[in-house]
């Protein structure tokens, strides 16, 4: 208790002593802050670089202040700013042709600020497409085919034991692919629409004679028309020499000629989505069945020969097909019927057949897939091969909606002439609905400024989806270029830590991009749709924190225990003396020591305190570094309360321990 009260009236004697110079020091504190402040302008400017990826040459990016009347065109190195701005909070919108937009929404001018948006990327607008695919031949094991587009130089050669084909930069809109070996005329033709960034796979093919029947027709007809078209362009047919020679047929075995034979088909009503109960039969002899939901029908025991099949509902005109072949025990694939439109025998003008085939994208040919005439009641259900029709279509401009679940919606524009001719419809393709993966948030958060400066930056990108970690290599980029280390230490978290320990170190009050490109994969087969660019700006010099914390309680600080500041730029340490105001004052000037660190320094301010009382250390703005740079955080406060020192013998006690045994030692 002795060593207690020499260390009280000790501290009472240091307070008393340092009472009149730190007043006084207080005053003179007051008058140089003072002196210090610069008078704030009325005005602001607005800064920013805009970089068209892909070009050199950055002139032209139009920028406009909407809702103001300040709009103006960046340089050949992409800089524009707008000087002698009203304080106020502004919206910047940046673009240029072939480029997609920026906008930054909000970016508030205090009188007086300079603030530069630092460099902004703007990404082009893809205007090709891709197509991909796999093709197979057959017993031809060690050949090549040939893949290129009509009217293009775009072609590839692969080997067909390998198949993958690849081919980049396709103009957006329907191109004809064709199939076929090299230094022959191609075997096989598929339309194809391309959609500006985006990749269409196709099926895996096999281009064969066999096999080509097996693909889309360029312009697929409904097997009822087939024989009535006359002017359809047909394929080049292969040189006979070139074929492979062909597989050993096994004799067919013999089928009695009057065997029956079956009849199988679908029948539609035109405005309907159940085609339930149509009742189709064939005439002579008199056999029948009625069409299910999705409008399937089978009639059995039909003896072989031409038939007359008919359709009909209550409402609606009948339909026939006259002259359908059935062979002798064997199953028919009728013709797909769709029912007239009520009435429209009698309605005045020529009507017409609208015939078309659509298929998915990465299945192909799928039943089930609905199709109809926007505006009207034509609606019909694509069949097992794809293929739809709409009968009894008056004249007319129509547009041909065709839609699948989990597919993008397509559309086609037909004009139906007076003059009755049947209206064949290109392959429609269905496109899958593109499923991206996303940036969910970021630390810092898009467009940040005054990002704190330690040893490091540290950024967090947080996907919407799980990544594949060895997909993170080379997916990342930094721009300018500073030593950098990422990380993944969540399989949907990617950690970018900008360093200042190592060349070339992260700057302060600089503009930085990190951008996330599309080469990185989910565990789901995701990509981003476009690279995710993160911009953001480092702040300055600040001072990083303290020891104790500020707000800390029942702090206990032996008589030599210092208080520590961080910093991540020296200090002016001779300012930092004169200027630190203390609360409550002890009369005596603290003593300062300093350390520098690898990214900063640490300041040890050594003061006097008293158990159970509030402190607080004041940092002033007046304050600078070595350099002259002024710190962003000031004024900064450090307030804490002491606890209890009855604590202290016991770490006294410690204390004395340690020095008897150096000095037993």
């Amino acid at each position: 208790m002795q060593w207690k009260s020499k260390i009280r009236l000790w501290h009472r004697a240091c307070m008393v002593r340092s009472l009149a110079a730190l007043a006084v020091l207080g005053a003179s504190l007051c008058i140089e802050g003072c002196m210090d402040s610069p008078l704030p302008t009325d005005e602001a400017s607005l800064s920013a670089t805009f970089h068209l990826d892909g070009s050199t040459n950055n002139e032209g990016v139009e920028v406009v202040l909407p809702g103001t009347a300040y709009r103006g065109y960046s340089d050949s190195d992409g800089h524009i700013i707008f000087d002698n701005l009203p304080a106020r909070t502004y919206e910047l919108l940046a673009r240029k042709e072939g480029y997609q937009d920026f906008r930054e929404r909000k970016i508030t001018l205090e009188p007086g600020d300079h603030i530069d948006l630092g460099i902004v990327h703007l990404a082009a607008i893809p205007r090709d497409g891709t197509l991909e695919g796999e093709v197979a031949v057959e017993d031809l094991a060690a050949a090549s085919v040939t893949i290129s587009l009509f009217g293009t130089s775009i072609s590839s050669i692969v080997s067909a034991t390998d198949g993958f084909f690849r081919l980049a930069d396709i103009p957006a809109g329907l191109h004809q692919v064709l199939f076929g070996y090299p230094d022959e005329p191609p075997r096989l033709q598929i339309p194809v629409t391309i959609e500006a960034g985006k990749t269409v796979r196709l099926p895996r093919l096999l281009p064969g004679l066999r096999q080509a029947s097996t693909l889309p027709h360029p312009h697929p007809l409904p097997t009822d028309v087939i024989d009535d078209v006359t002017d359809e362009p047909a394929l080049p047919t292969p040189s006979p020499t070139a074929l492979p020679a062909p597989p050993t047929v096994q004799p067919e075995p013999t089928v009695d000629p009057n065997a029956p034979g079956i009849v199988k088909g679908y029948a539609f009503y035109p405005d309907r989505q159940d085609h339930s109960g149509i009742l189709v039969r064939i005439v002579d002899p008199p056999l029948q069945a009625t069409t299910d939901a999705a409008g399937l029908y089978l009639i059995s025991s039909v003896p072989p020969g031409l038939r007359t099949l008919r359709a009909e509902a209550e409402g609606y005109e009948p339909f026939e097909l006259v002259d359908l072949t059935v062979p002798a025990g064997q199953l028919t694939q009728a013709p797909r019927i769709q029912l007239p439109v009520p009435g429209a025998s009698q309605a005045s003008g020529a009507v017409s057949r609208v015939y078309g085939q659509v298929i998915l994208a990465d299945k192909g040919e799928q039943p089930g897939i609905p199709v109809s005439l926007e505006g009207t009641n034509f609606t019909a259900i694509s069949g097992r091969d794809g293929t739809f029709v709409f009968n009894s279509v008056p004249s007319g401009v129509y547009v041909v909606i065709a839609s699948q679940e989990g597919y993008e919606p397509a559309t086609y524009e037909i004009e139906v002439p007076d003059d009755g001719e049947d209206v064949p419809i290109p392959v429609i393709t269905l496109q899958p609905v593109a499923i991206y993966m996303t940036v969910l948030e970021t630390n810092p958060r898009q467009n940040a400024r005054k990002v704190p400066v330690t040893d490091r930056v540290h950024v967090e990108i947080r996907l919407s989806e799980r990544f594949i970690p060895s997909a993170l290599k080379g997916a990342v980029t930094v721009f300018p270029q500073v030593a950098a280390r990422i990380e993944t230490p969540d399989s949907d978290l990617i950690t970018v830590d900008l360093l200042r320990t190592e060349r070339p170190e992260v700057q302060f009050e600089t503009s930085y991009t990190i951008t996330v490109g599309t080469s990185l994969v989910s565990t789901e087969g995701h990509r981003l749709e476009r690279p995710y660019v993160l911009l953001f700006k480092t702040g300055g010099p600040r001072i990083l924190g303290s020891r104790p914390e500020a707000g800390s309680k029942g702090v206990i600080l032996a008589p030599d225990e210092p208080i520590w500041l961080d910093l991540n730029q020296p200090i002016n340490l001779r300012s930092l003396q004169e200027k630190i105001r203390i609360t409550p004052n002890s009369g005596e000037v603290p003593v300062l020591r300093q350390e520098r660190t690898a990214f900063g320094q640490k300041v040890e301010i050594q003061i006097q305190v008293s158990p159970k009382r509030k402190f607080r250390i004041t940092i002033p703005s007046s304050i600078r570094t070595l350099d002259g740079q002024k710190y962003e955080n000031t004024p900064y406060r450090i307030e804490f309360q002491t606890g209890d020192y009855d604590e202290l013998p016991d770490r006294n006690d410690e204390y004395l321990n340690e020095i008897n045994d150096m000095l037993d030692y």
